[in-house]
């Protein structure tokens, strides 16, 4: 089975940021089908760019994660390094504070 690339929301090297529970800042590097024939579904490998598992992998369905600008999922992955070490607050808006 094909994969219309065309027809994706996504694409391979869009900037992504998973869009709840833990973080995952990252760039898509490949697409590819979850495997199951009778309910082929999209799956996004994402390329992590957070301090510290930058360059792992992970697989993300199409409503795991969301488009971002580099610029933006770059920020949030210094922000949440800085809080994981205690080096700064940051509000609700995620605004340091």
């Amino acid at each position: 089975m094909s994969i219309d690339l065309a027809s994706r929301a996504l694409a391979e090297g869009d900037h992504v940021r998973k869009v709840s529970g833990y973080a995952w800042p990252g760039k898509i590097v490949g697409i590819c089908l979850n495997g199951d024939p009778e309910k082929p579904e999209t799956r996004y490998v994402v390329r992590s760019i957070a301090p510290g598992s930058e360059g792992a992998l992970h697989i993300f369905s199409c409503g795991q994660i969301e488009a971002a600008d580099a610029e933006s999922i770059v920020l949030d992955a210094i922000k949440q390094w800085l809080q994981s070490r205690g080096m700064c607050v940051v509000n609700s808006e995620g605004d340091f504070l």
